[in-house]
Order: C-alpha cells, then structure tokens, then sequence
C-alpha cells in the first residue's frame, strides 16, 4: 500500500476486496471492512426480487474478499481477482473517496489517456458538480 494510501486504511484491520467493470475494462474496488458493510446495507434495503439487485449482488458483493494488509502494509490480492483484473507486474491504485481502485498500469493508462483527451467534455458533464456543498 503505498505511503499516501495508508492513513485511510490505518485502523481498519479488514479490508473487501472485489470485482469491478468500467467500460468493459476489469478491476478491483477495496473497501475498508466498514465501507463494505455500509454498501452492504444499503444493497439488503433495496428490493430483493429486482433483476438488476440480484444480479449486483451476484457479481459484486459475492465476489468481495476479506483480506489483510501485513506488517509493511503490503496486500495480497487473492489469485481469482488478479486474474480477473488482468493483474500482472504492475498496478496502479487509485483514491476514489469511500474505496480504491486497483488497475493494471497499461489498461489505466488507456483510459486515463482517453479521459484526457476528453476533458472539455467530462468537466462540462460535472458542471451541477459547482453547486453542491456550497
């Protein structure tokens, strides 16, 4: 876990990880065991009988994995995740406020390269973005 990282998990003991998609591309969420419970509530709330509930529940949440970080805050990430993500040598994590995101390098470096390129178009999507909090 790199440096700048470890002060969001400091106190957390337990960490979920899980599978993710972003434009078809595959990665891994974590969560800090208290963030994972969280969603976990708020999952179990909505209706049960609802496709898209069963099927979020199905793919994301069974697929979440309590791990540990060890004494020099480093994480193993469970084989089935890494193959899932496509996980090689390198990785890059990513802050995204209530969990991190974990990509291999040269499929983060595509996106963010796209999102790049796009960046007029994005900001001008977050404009309501102004507003809120003030």
């Amino acid at each position: 876990m790199p440096s700048p990282y470890r002060q969001s998990f400091e106190s957390a003991v337990d960490l979920v990880i899980t599978n993710n998609q972003y434009q078809k591309h595959s990665h891994l969420d974590i969560y800090t065991l208290e963030e994972w419970q969280k969603l976990e509530r708020k999952v179990a709330a909505m209706p049960t009988f609802k496709p898209q509930v069963q099927a979020y529940k199905r793919f994301y949440l069974a697929s979440g994995q309590v791990v540990q970080t060890d004494a020099q805050s480093r994480l193993l990430i469970p084989a089935p995740l890494r193959k899932f993500a496509g996980l090689s040598d390198e990785v890059v994590l990513v802050g995204m406020g209530a969990k991190f995101e974990v990509w291999s390098a040269s499929i983060w470096r595509q996106l963010f390269d796209h999102a790049s390129n796009d960046l007029q178009t994005i900001m001008e999507g977050m404009a309501d973005l102004d507003g809120v909090g003030a």
